[in-house]
């Protein structure tokens, strides 16, 4: 009986991985193999299966020309950049961000450029290169299109700029003005129904009322991004907002152990990338250490 399910589910697994690649499967030509399986790299992406993106793309890459100017030409530079940002790759996804921004200045494509200046500034930022990322970041807002057309893949929307401005800001402790930039965000995101926006800036409100030591806002905000999180299907959101509850947490060990298990259940339930997983382990070390809990210390450590 066992062995019989084992078959079945193999079947089904086969039958879903051929709908996804149907389209490619079906291709003739290097032009259709290069678009389609972009698009299959694109899909792995959003679902959070990082190296099935990265797998995908490096197909894409086989069949497209590496030296032409086209659209897809672009797309393929960002979405590299974007995996490596994703993989903790930055001075990588920063090279290929700078070598998006030169395509996109190329194509003279608005959104483009503003699209690769971006990620430029996401990868900056993640190197911890705050003005330079700064200046990627309002080039990106300079150049996004006050009506842009519709793309042939998936671009940023100005309202994930906005957000990313205002996260910059945080960092550097400027709270007032990171809230002033997320709220924009937010307001854009809410109009626009742009789904994981809305949840990164009330993930991001959380974090500035905290800067601001606000002692009721900070939960109530992270707890609205799990919620809205969850509804969008972006795991990897709400699995942040989880580790942010239980940093700030601390001083009430059974809440903070809590919040820490409900994390932890949203990762063996869901495929959530690396990235997310490691800053959510970190937060939690923060908090143990805060808590002299050696127990969970050491359990952490062991998943970092």
């Amino acid at each position: 009986m066992k062995s019989f399910l084992i078959i079945i589910l193999l079947f089904l697994f086969a039958d879903y991985n051929g709908q996804i690649t149907k389209g490619f499967d079906g291709c003739k030509t290097n032009e259709c193999k290069a678009k389609e399986s972009f698009k299959i790299s694109k899909y792995y992406l959003e679902i959070d299966s990082i190296n099935l993106s990265q797998k995908w793309l490096d197909i894409t890459k086989d069949y497209h020309p590496e030296n032409s100017n086209n659209a897809l030409s672009f797309h393929i530079l960002s979405l590299q950049s974007e995996i490596f940002y994703y993989v903790g790759l930055s001075q990588f996804g920063n090279q290929e961000a700078k070598k998006a921004v030169k395509k996109a200045k190329i194509l003279n494509d608005s959104l483009m450029i503003a699209d690769a200046y971006f990620f430029e500034g996401l990868n900056l930022y993640e190197l911890g290169k705050n003005q330079e990322a700064e200046k990627s970041f309002r080039l990106s807002l300079k150049f996004y299109p006050e009506n842009p057309k519709k793309s042939l893949f998936e671009t940023i929307g100005n309202e994930h700029i906005l957000n990313n401005i205002s996260q910059l800001k945080r960092t550097i402790g400027e709270a007032d003005s990171a809230l002033f930039y997320n709220q924009k965000a937010y307001n854009i995101a809410l109009k626009k129904n742009s789904k994981r926006a809305i949840a990164n800036c009330e993930q991001t409100f959380g974090e500035i009322y905290q800067l601001k030591g606000d002692l009721l806002k900070p939960n109530q905000f992270f707890l609205k991004s799990i919620e809205s999180a969850k509804r969008f299907r972006n795991f990897d959101v709400a699995l942040l907002s989880y580790g942010l509850l239980l940093k700030n947490e601390f001083l009430n060990p059974k809440i903070c152990k809590d919040y820490f298990n409900q994390g932890e259940k949203l990762i063996k339930q869901q495929n959530v990338n690396l990235f997310f997983r490691r800053t959510f382990y970190e937060y939690a070390l923060q908090a143990f250490e805060k808590m002299n809990s050696s127990e969970d210390i050491r359990q952490v450590q062991s998943k970092i």
